[in-house]
């Protein structure tokens, strides 16, 4: 059976419908799951078996999936080894973000599941110099979370739109560039 997680185990209504949750390192398999919210799930160490809906690949440092609410995933960890995964999670509908001009964007689309008549893997790997921007972006997000101060909220959604755009002009650009998409 696959666990269902709901967005109120990760923030409450009263909250912005974001936050960035940290694993570590892992030594340890995630059973398969699904949630009503979006995940960017970005390794940034280790190795493991991920699985998404039918897909089943090798994952490392600089692999980066878009999960999208109601899609089975997990992964599986292989003795003797781990994985460091940072997820952003978030509510699209919840946030209510205009992407206005973004929709243009074949990577956008790709990624984060706007209607397409293609069908895309939801799955790009980033170079190190990406990777440390990605990272970057997301240690922005923590520390306005942290912060109590006016404007935090306004802050994070600024960085996830930053967030979002990056990685769909990332994905794109190998796509039109006739690359394989993995590769960048």
């Amino acid at each position: 059976m696959v666990e269902l997680l709901s967005s109120n185990e990760f923030w409450s209504s009263e909250e912005l419908p974001m936050c960035v949750y940290r694993m570590p390192y892992v030594e340890f398999s995630r059973k398969i799951h699904q949630h009503n919210f979006h995940e960017i799930m970005i390794v940034v160490g280790g190795v493991a078996l991920h699985h998404l809906d039918d897909l089943h690949e090798s994952i490392s440092m600089g692999d980066v999936f878009v999960i999208p609410p109601g899609h089975p995933h997990g992964y599986e960890v292989e003795e003797n080894q781990g994985v460091q995964v940072i997820n952003v999670l978030f509510d699209l509908n919840e946030l209510g973000i205009n992407f206005r001009d973004l929709e243009k964007i074949t990577g956008f689309h790709a990624l984060f599941s706007v209607k397409s008549a293609k069908k895309f893997e939801p799955h790009l790997k980033l170079n190190a110099k990406d990777l440390a921007h990605v990272n970057s972006i997301v240690e922005e997000i923590e520390e306005a979370q942290e912060s109590l101060i006016s404007g935090s909220e306004f802050c994070c959604e600024t960085k996830l739109r930053e967030l979002i755009l990056f990685l769909s002009r990332r994905y794109s650009n190998v796509v039109t560039q006739g690359g394989n998409k993995n590769m960048l």
